[in-house]
């Protein structure tokens, strides 16, 4: 099960890598022809060749508020697969890319002037990171705090001032997982099942919310993630259609597969009146 999950897995970022990236990590187009399953990214390859290192990611840092994928998350394993010491090291995915040829991602510019080098936490220090510790992150690695930028666009997007509203912060994206989906009136609607990242774009596109009862013989449907609103202080998303106060997750379409086709992604952002949050990445 697990070496046919791996496979699966090759193929489906080996078809998006093949559609969204050339040889050298450079964009063709902004976007993607496939949504790929978070969980397919866990225990890929990382390679840091300024430093002859490679890493397995764990997990990614994630904005809960927009979707935005900050940082990878990863280990590093010593001679014949001995863990060198209990660290975790985010690197930013503004500077991975995925090489279609090695199956691998690739970080580029790390331990460089101009890219800064590999900062290292202890493994218990990872679970969240504050305003304060991405501002750091960032300014490490040389780059601008796409975070941020990304939280201005996405609330200039959506007409509110959800930057100002809320503090900047990242979480895991396996913490994600499980997590309630409640209606406007409280009611308990499903569970968060798999998120469906655009890797071109750096964003969680779609998430499968699969009705609670029996969630194993449940159907999952396909939510778009601008409509859900991630509440830190009870760990729940809340659902909100067209803002109304009423949300029937029978509304959305049932989907369930490893990946999304990016037609399928924007017919249902269209379907709901979300084009705009499509522009919004990249």
């Amino acid at each position: 099960m697990c070496t046919a999950f791996r496979i699966i897995s090759a193929v489906i970022l080996l078809t998006y890598a093949g559609t969204a990236f050339t040889a050298q990590g450079q964009q063709t187009e902004i976007r993607p022809e496939l949504l790929v399953q978070g969980q397919a990214v866990l225990n890929r390859a990382v390679n840091i060749p300024s430093k002859d290192r490679t890493g397995e990611i764990v997990d990614l840092m994630v904005d809960p508020a927009t979707g935005h994928i900050g940082f990878v998350l990863l280990s590093f394993s010593g001679f014949m697969g001995l863990v060198e010491k209990n660290v975790i090291a985010p690197i930013p995915w503004a500077r991975v890319e995925f090489e279609p040829k090695q199956k691998t991602f690739v970080a580029r510019g790390i331990g460089s002037d101009e890219g800064g080098d590999i900062v290292e936490y202890d493994e218990d220090k990872w679970q969240v990171f504050d305003e304060a510790e991405l501002a750091s992150l960032y300014e490490s690695y040389a780059l601008p705090n796409h975070a941020q930028e990304t939280r201005k666009a996405y609330s200039e997007v959506a007409g509110t001032d959800k930057a100002a509203g809320e503090r900047l912060s990242m979480l895991q994206l396996t913490r994600l997982i499980n997590t309630p989906v409640m209606s406007r009136k409280g009611a308990l609607l499903g569970y968060v099942d798999k998120l469906y990242l655009d890797l071109t774009g750096g964003l969680i596109r779609l998430v499968d919310v699969r009705s609670p009862g029996d969630r194993l013989e449940q159907p999952a449907h396909l939510v778009p993630y601008p409509l859900l609103d991630y509440e830190w202080g009870v760990g729940r998303f809340t659902l909100d259609v067209s803002r109304k106060d009423q949300a029937r997750i029978e509304d959305f379409p049932v989907h369930a597969g490893m990946y999304v086709q990016a037609k399928t992604m924007r017919q249902i952002y269209r379907n709901m009146g979300l084009t705009e949050y499509l522009r919004v990445g990249g």
